[in-house]
Parts: C-alpha cells; structure tokens; sequence
C-alpha cells in the first residue's frame, strides 16, 4: 500500500515520500487571485475547520470573520436538507471553482485516505484528506455529507459571505468539470516528466 501523508504547514501532499499536486496546486490559483484574496479563503477555512470541530473561541475571533461564520451557521440552519460534496469559497464566483469543486467530488468517489480506506466510505465528515491513486493529486474536501445510498452525489460551492449570508452554487455538467480538471492534473506530469 502507498503511504500517504499530509502536511499542514505549506499544505503538503505526499505519496511515498514523493510531493503531489493538491487540487489549488494544480489550478495554479496563485495565477488566479491575488495575496489578499488567498489569505481571507485561507483564515475563512481555518475559522469553519475549527467551528466544525467545536474547537473555535467565538470570543477572540476576529472581527473581519465573524460574517463569514454567521453565514455558515445560517447554512447549517436553514439547508440540513443539502447533501453531497461541499467546498468553502469565501469571495465571488469564478469559473475555475467549478473544477475545483469537481476535482472533490473526484477524489471522494475514487480517493483512498492515510490508511488505504477509500473516501466514498465515508458518508459524513468535515475536511476529509485523501489523495487520487490513478492521478495522483491530494486534497481537503471540506464538507462531506452523503444522502444513504447515493453512489455519485453533487457537488456544490459554499459562498460564505461578508454579510452573513450565503451561497450556494450546484456545480452542473459535473462531467466535463472532472475531465477538465483531470486534464489538468495529466498536463502538469507531462510537463515536469518532459521539462517543457
């Protein structure tokens, strides 16, 4: 079995002792948004990963923040009802998100987590890590909340707002979403294998 492993600092994926692409790495969203933009995403994930875990002092929590997980309560009261593959986004719509979100859904339906237990198996979890065996990238899928039974469920994009409220945004023609992003995934192996 292939030993996988995660490293919070510098968010690292590793499979046996080899760095992999994560699903931001492999959009190259660096490109995408600016420093900003990548800072706020980084502490509105890391405020919801430790509400999650009931482990978030709302007290000593940031102003600039506490909209965003107004919002998230708001999501968790009024849309229990949402089931599926589920990825924070705490700016506007962008077209790249669509694959982002695909690639998640991707990962749940053939991933295999630290142990070599395969992500569909879990039916509910909160920032679940687990890597793609066949292409060979790593991710945090941040929601996961399976309706029983469903084999191939959606996948949606989570607007955490600076108002409080929220967002959410099916991701349709899923399909193609997944091949673009596998594609993706391919080109940038070709390109490190090749030097081009």
């Amino acid at each position: 079995m292939p030993e996988f492993s995660f490293r919070d600092d510098g968010h690292i994926y590793t499979l046996d002792n080899v760095i992999i692409p994560s699903v931001t790495q492999t959009l190259a969203v660096k490109y995408f948004c600016d420093d900003w933009y990548k800072e706020k995403g980084k502490y509105v994930h890391e405020m919801a990963e430790l509400y999650r875990q009931g482990r978030l002092d709302e007290d000593t929590l940031d102003e600039q923040l506490k909209p965003y997980l107004d919002a998230l309560k708001k999501f968790e009261r009024e849309a229990p009802h949402v089931k599926g593959i589920i990825d924070y986004k705490s700016g506007t719509f962008a077209k790249w998100h669509l694959l982002q979100t695909a690639a998640y859904r991707e990962l749940w339906l053939n991933g295999i987590d630290e142990n070599g237990n395969p992500l569909r198996e879990i039916a509910k979890g909160f920032e679940v890590k687990g890597y793609h065996p066949v292409y060979r990238y790593g991710g945090k899928i941040d929601i996961v909340d399976i309706a029983d039974g469903d084999k191939f469920p959606p996948a949606f994009a989570l607007y955490l707002q600076d108002t409080g409220r929220y967002k959410l945004e099916p991701v349709t023609d899923i399909r193609r979403h997944i091949q673009a992003f596998l594609t993706l995934v391919t080109a940038g192996y070709i390109r490190e294998e090749y030097k081009i």
